[in-house]
C-alpha cells in the first residue's frame, strides 16, 4: 500500500507542477493583453512635395509610433544619406551609406521601439549605448540654420 500511496503522491505532485505552469502561462497572457502594442505611422504625405527638400537632401519617408517617436530618412544625390530620429529629449542624426540606409533605418526604429515600450521615456543607460552603436551626430543647423543669412 505504502508503494501506491507514493506512486499516486508523485502523480499529484506532476499533476500540481503542469497547474503552476499553466498558471503561469494564463497570467502571461493576460499581461501580453494589457500591453499596448502600437505602430509606426506613415505620416509622409502631411508634408508637401516642396516640403520634403531640404537643402540637397530629400525626406524619402517619415514614421512616427505613438505620436512620441520619429524616424525619417533623407535621401541624397551628393552624399550620405540621413536618418533623423525624435524620442523624447534624445534627438540627431545618423549618417548613412544609400545601400544601407532602409535597413539601418529599421534598425533604428527597433531599438527606439523597444526602449519606447519599457521605459516611455529614454533612459541615460539608453542614450549613451545608442549614440555609440550608430555614432549619432548633432549637426549645427538642426536647431539654427544660417546658410540663408549669408
Amino acid at each position: 500500500m505504502n508503494l501506491l500511496s507514493n506512486a499516486v503522491h508523485i502523480v499529484l505532485h506532476r499533476i500540481y507542477e503542469l497547474y503552476k505552469i499553466v498558471h503561469s502561462f494564463d497570467k502571461f497572457k493576460k499581461y501580453k493583453r494589457n500591453v499596448k502594442m502600437y505602430k509606426w505611422k506613415n505620416v509622409t504625405n502631411s508634408f508637401s512635395n516642396e516640403e520634403r527638400y531640404y537643402k540637397d537632401m530629400y525626406l524619402e519617408i517619415n514614421e512616427v509610433y505613438d505620436e512620441v517617436v520619429e524616424v525619417s530618412l533623407f535621401s541624397s544625390e551628393k552624399g550620405l544619406y540621413e536618418i533623423y530620429f525624435s524620442y523624447g529629449y534624445m534627438y540627431g542624426i545618423i549618417y548613412v551609406e544609400a545601400e544601407n540606409a532602409d535597413l539601418k533605418r529599421e534598425e533604428v526604429k527597433d531599438e527606439l521601439a523597444q526602449e519606447y515600450q519599457r521605459h516611455k521615456k529614454p533612459t541615460s543607460e539608453f542614450v549613451d549605448a545608442f549614440a555609440k552603436k550608430h555614432k549619432v551626430c548633432f549637426p549645427n543647423d538642426i536647431l539654427f540654420d544660417i546658410s540663408d543669412l549669408f
